[in-house]
């Protein structure tokens, strides 16, 4: 959404949090059609591409301090081992480091919590909350996805830890 209203009121990304009222609005008319493409989307590329042809990494560990630049480094394994006909060349595994923070965290020096959506906004003054109705909406729907992909190694887990910070802020 902040991209959407940055763009639409010609402001610099990152510059400003939306107004709550907007974000309400935007929130109210969208969610479920955002919330099935999300499904949607998750459940046709897990469907395309299975096993060796598949990574999956989640925006939050990709982003994370920690986890980041491990998960580039699978990423970039994973595209060599993938594409080894030299069609793509990711670069060397010693520079990974470097690039996932230039990359990543060059402009988010500050210690975040891995949900937190307005690490760049200097005018942040709410936390966009969704409803109790459209909380327990994305539980279930998390819920089946997560019976969907249960056997799935890398899928499961990170479809585990969206239902549980969803259902923690169910109140």
């Amino acid at each position: 959404f902040n991209h959407i209203y940055w763009s639409e009121n010609n402001l610099p990304s990152h510059s400003s949090q939306p107004p709550k009222e907007a974000w309400d609005a935007w929130r109210d008319e969208h969610f479920d059609a955002e919330l099935d493409a999300w499904s949607n989307q998750l459940t046709y590329w897990t469907g395309i591409f299975k096993g060796h042809n598949r990574i999956v990494l989640s925006y939050e560990s990709l982003t994370d301090k920690d986890k980041g630049p491990k998960d580039s480094m699978r990423l970039s394994l994973f595209l060599r081992a993938t594409y080894n006909e030299g069609t793509i060349n990711p670069a060397p595994a010693f520079t990974l480091p470097c690039l996932w923070f230039r990359a990543i965290k060059v402009n988010d020096q500050s210690k975040t919590d891995m949900f937190q959506d307005n690490r760049y906004h200097s005018s942040g003054n709410y936390e966009p909350l969704f409803t109790t109705l459209q909380l327990e909406t994305a539980a279930t729907k998390l819920n089946s996805l997560q019976m969907k992909f249960g056997a799935d190694r890398r899928m499961s887990p990170i479809l585990q830890n969206y239902w549980e910070h969803t259902v923690l802020q169910i109140k």
